[in-house]
């Protein structure tokens, strides 16, 4: 690039403003091991603050009412997840859902994007 030019380029979508504020996270995933580990992860993270974690359907829609979440991530394995997406799709205090799966579960994709899934990442 030419000196005195400025690129045109958006920056990568990695970069984090320094003075973003962090993004707080449910964890609904019914393995325990899955879920801590999860939790761990993202806490590692300065741009995320796990303010709760749940292991049932349940939980899941008692503790979006109680810590309002930026994003929920939903184990596809949890009984009930598509109703869980669905409902808190229904709630306005929710930003982001995320489907979660460990394993090849590509076929359930656009079920999950149906209920509401923002998006869906698998281990």
């Amino acid at each position: 690039m030419q000196q005195g030019r400025k690129s045109t380029r958006p920056a990568a979508a990695h970069q984090v403003d320094r003075g973003s504020r962090q993004l707080c996270v449910l964890i609904a995933v019914s393995v325990r091991l899955y879920r801590d580990g999860l939790a761990e992860a993202l806490s590692a993270h300065r741009r995320f603050r796990v303010e709760a974690t749940a292991g049932d359907a349940a939980d899941v829609v008692a503790a979006s009412h109680r810590v309002q979440p930026d994003v929920v991530i939903v184990d596809v394995a949890l009984v009930e997840a598509l109703t869980v997406i669905r409902g808190l799709r229904d709630q306005s205090n929710c930003r982001r859902i995320l489907a979660f799966a460990v394993g090849d579960h590509v076929d359930a994709l656009i079920q999950y994007a149906k209920a509401g899934a923002d998006g869906f990442f698998s281990l």
